[in-house]
């Protein structure tokens, strides 16, 4: 019993690394087009830059709510099952 909980904690655990490291990656991204179109714009549109980011800023705030938790979780348990299907 302790060799399948062993694999389903590696299994779980490469997941979520994979899963940090893509939010690090995107979180990266978004902050380096920001920059960008912050120095296009110039000084005078910064409010209007960041009345047009509300709304994304607040979805990205919201998005998770344990859902990724429980697709890693759930995923490694059937993976380490062998029932792929589910």
């Amino acid at each position: 019993m302790t060799t399948k909980t062993t694999d389903l904690a590696r299994v779980s655990a490469k997941g979520s690394f994979h899963l940090l490291w893509g939010l690090v990656a995107s979180t990266l991204i978004s902050s380096i087009g920001t920059i960008i179109i912050a120095r296009l714009m110039g000084p005078d549109n910064y409010g209007l830059y960041n009345v047009a980011l509300a709304a994304p800023n607040l979805i990205s705030t919201f998005r998770d709510w344990g859902i990724n938790t429980a697709m890693i979780k759930f995923s490694a348990q059937f993976n380490s099952e062998n029932s792929v299907a589910k």
